[in-house]
């Protein structure tokens, strides 16, 4: 079976959707700040779910 999920992709699409939030005043700029660290820390979390799913 092949995965053709792309990490980058997803971070940017995520990425996107909170820049809305921050433009639309749904985040401050810490909650904004505090919400891109998560989804660095998902980002780089993901490849390595990947290989312990293998």
């Amino acid at each position: 079976m092949t995965y053709n999920f792309d990490v980058d992709r997803w971070f940017e699409t995520q990425k996107a959707l909170l820049d809305a939030r921050l433009q639309r005043g749904e985040l401050d700029a810490e909650g904004y700040r505090n919400a891109l660290e998560d989804l660095d820390h998902r980002a780089d979390e993901m490849p390595r779910a990947y290989l312990q799913i293998r």
